[in-house]
């Protein structure tokens, strides 16, 4: 896993460390009595944390449902109190456009509103330490205490039928209350493995970069890419920040092979006059993903002119 934020920092998580931190954190959550079936929340920039968390909760057999720092305190809640979480990971803070705002200061909040979560563990920010906060009536943990501990854990896989829920996402919450989708184990991998290996040629040490929170089923997606042996690249903040082609900034420097994106990000691309292909090198890049919306006519033109002629462009 290779993160990078938008002021630039960057860290990398090596198969071995991944597996090493998802011994951690679920045998960590199995001893506070996480069982197969348990609901785990996520309230998480996109970070490597997020990722380890996501596949601790399945080694358990529990199910996982995140949403990102932009969703405001009312949108958590409307999505979390319907599934009643027992565990809550969430970020100390996040940045978007230079600025730094506070993600903790919301957890009063939450656990008035949502009285099923018995465990708090707060993440510090990539690159950053968490700054002491006030009590909660909940225990918190901080992530690193956890990682850092010195017992030697292996993974303890939890056995999974094919249809045994594994993660929950949710519907816009457009109409009404976003709408709980339950996604099961089997049809997950299923699903993945199928866009990943055959729509898109995700091959062994391949490096899949989508731009996305892991308020989007599309997180869900690049996370998977992990069980097609490719690296993900995560990418957090605002996505032109003081640069327009920040983004391809780091596909040029991590090599990356598929590129997912939204329309609108390539709409807003094109209408600022940015032509990646004459600053970065994307030898690599075999195939960008639009995703969101639908692809203009004048979209599709400016990837094939502008950033790659010879790429499989998906829509």
């Amino acid at each position: 896993i290779i993160f990078k934020s938008e002021n630039g920092y960057k860290t990398i998580l090596s198969w071995k460390e991944l597996n090493l931190n998802v011994a951690q954190i679920s045998n960590w959550m199995k001893s506070n009595g996480i069982k197969k079936g348990d609901r785990v929340a996520a309230y998480l920039p996109n970070i490597p944390e997020a990722v380890v968390a996501y596949i601790s909760t399945s080694v358990l057999g529990a199910i996982w449902s995140s949403c990102s720092p932009d969703f405001g305190t009312a949108g958590v809640t409307d999505r979390f109190s319907q599934i009643s979480p027992k565990i809550l990971f969430i970020g100390d803070k996040y940045f978007y456009n230079g600025k730094k705002i506070n993600i903790v200061e919301r957890l009063p909040e939450i656990l008035n509103k949502i009285p099923s979560i018995e465990k708090v563990v707060v993440v510090a920010y990539p690159g950053t330490k968490i700054k002491e906060n006030k009590t909660t009536k909940i225990k918190k943990y901080n992530w690193k205490e956890l990682i850092d501990k010195k017992n030697k854990n292996k993974i303890k896989y939890v056995l999974s039928g094919f249809n045994d829920p594994m993660a929950i996402l949710y519907s816009s919450g457009t109409t009404g209350k976003p709408k709980c989708i339950c996604h099961g184990t089997g049809g997950v991998l299923l699903q993945h493995n199928k866009e990943l290996q055959i729509h898109s040629d995700v091959k062994d040490n391949d490096r899949v970069f989508y731009f996305t929170t892991c308020g989007w089923m599309m997180w869900n997606w690049l996370v998977g890419a992990l069980s097609s042996g490719a690296t993900i690249l995560l990418f957090d903040g605002f996505p032109m920040y003081k640069k327009d082609d920040l983004l391809f900034e780091f596909v040029s420097e991590e090599k990356a092979t598929l590129f997912g994106i939204s329309a609108k990000y390539i709409d807003a691309l094109n209408n600022n006059g940015v032509i990646p292909k004459n600053n970065h090198d994307l030898s690599e890049l075999k195939t960008i993903c639009s995703t969101g919306s639908p692809l203009s006519k004048e979209g599709f033109q400016y990837v094939y002119d502008k950033i790659k002629k010879d790429v499989h462009l998906s829509s």
